[in-house]
């Protein structure tokens, strides 16, 4: 049964396996540097940051990754829009006075006796197979009104409930950009596109009008990229403080970086240095030349995807499953990337299989051992 097993294993794209196995690698080492100044305030009680995204994210990651990877991806036809609707009960279920956990004035975390949870996760990759079973199920009539309103509930209700019920605007629009781009590859009529993109755009609009420090933010944002940075950054130090000492670790990387583990900048400067700011310290740390590798490894893994989908011809569900996944991954990057330097507002978005964060890495691994199993039907 092994031997069956691994047979079936080297039937997975091998360049793309080749790629995620480097990126989780590259992950753990940017991880390790960039939670020393964690370890050493934790208790001795505590497990240091990068073992405890070994043992918790990775580990466990893994095993879902193996056992998902072997399972037929036509379960997930059904399968998705199931996960799908657990997602909409976990992310309703942070209400509750006893499950939901608080950070920095938002609840989003579902907290139970041996771990947290963030269900917003997990409704990423629920819309993603829900609604490409659905686009594939109406492909023939999908500019229809009936469909074009099934496929805008099926995104809005994601959308809605993190922006109002969890107060995550970032987690929200990345939600709806997946949405969108199904939509997309998925030849709507531009009349749709556009108009959806416009309903987006008002609503997040609507969104931050209604939160005056979401609109301080993207003003303060907005005034500080726009003005002399050294200057700003120099006469406002509180008030622009997580970009600007991110824009400082970017910026001391130069070519070849400051070298592994010698940054300076994850000890109480950048905030959140291995979580929203960990590509700072990997820029800081490791340079152009390391970031360059970086955005090689996920362009590898995007070409690959792009390969696998490809192949699905006469397969829209598992077509559109993988170029979900593929845009996910880059949407999620871009927007922590673009809020690292400066692009974007600073926002919460950890970036893929880097990042500490089991509930990310968990599902994450779920939508790799998905593309993977698809590639293994392509090539049987």
């Amino acid at each position: 049964m092994i031997a069956k097993t691994f047979a079936r294993m080297q039937q997975i794209d091998f360049w793309f396996l080749i790629f995620l196995i480097t990126l989780v690698g590259l992950g753990l080492m940017i991880l390790h540097t960039a939670s020393i100044s964690l370890n050493d305030s934790a208790t001795s009680k505590e497990l240091p940051a990068f073992f405890k995204q070994l043992y918790i994210g990775v580990i466990p990651g893994i095993l879902l990754f193996f056992i998902v990877q072997a399972l037929p991806y036509r379960i997930w036809k059904i399968g998705g829009c199931v996960i799908y609707g657990l997602a909409f009960i976990l992310n309703l279920l942070v209400l509750h006075p006893e499950l939901g956990l608080s950070d920095g004035g938002a609840t989003r975390w579902l907290g139970f006796e041996l771990f947290s949870f963030q269900p917003s996760e997990l409704f990423k990759l629920g819309l993603i197979l829900c609604l490409s079973y659905v686009l594939a199920k109406r492909k023939d009539n999908i500019n229809s009104p009936a469909s074009v309103i099934r496929f805008l509930i099926l995104i809005g209700i994601p959308v809605g409930i993190v922006a109002l019920v969890q107060s995550n605007i970032s987690t929200a629009a990345l939600i709806a950009g997946i949405g969108g781009s199904l939509l997309l590859v998925s030849r709507l009529h531009l009349l749709w596109l556009g108009s959806f993109v416009l309903f987006v755009l008002l609503a997040g609009g609507v969104g931050m009008a209604l939160q005056d420090y979401r609109m301080e933010r993207v003003t303060e944002h907005a005034q500080l990229v726009t003005g002399d940075q050294v200057q700003t950054c120099a006469e406002n130090t509180q008030q622009y403080w997580h970009l600007c000492q991110n824009l400082i670790a970017v910026g001391s990387g130069g070519i070849t970086g400051v070298g592994l583990g010698e940054g300076v900048q994850k000890f109480n400067y950048v905030p959140k240095s291995a979580n929203d700011s960990i590509f700072a310290i990997y820029a800081e740390e490791m340079g152009l030349v390391g970031v360059t590798f970086f955005f090689l490894l996920m362009l590898g893994i995007v070409y690959r995807g792009l390969v696998i989908a490809g192949k699905q011809r006469d397969d829209d569900f598992a077509r559109l499953v993988v170029l979900g996944i593929i845009a996910w991954l880059v949407l999620q990057m871009f927007i922590n990337v673009g809020s690292t330097v400066g692009l974007l507002p600073v926002t919460g978005i950890t970036l893929p299989f880097v990042s500490q964060g089991n509930t990310s890495l968990w599902v994450l691994f779920i939508a790799v051992g998905i593309i993977a199993s698809i590639s293994k039907s392509s090539r049987a």
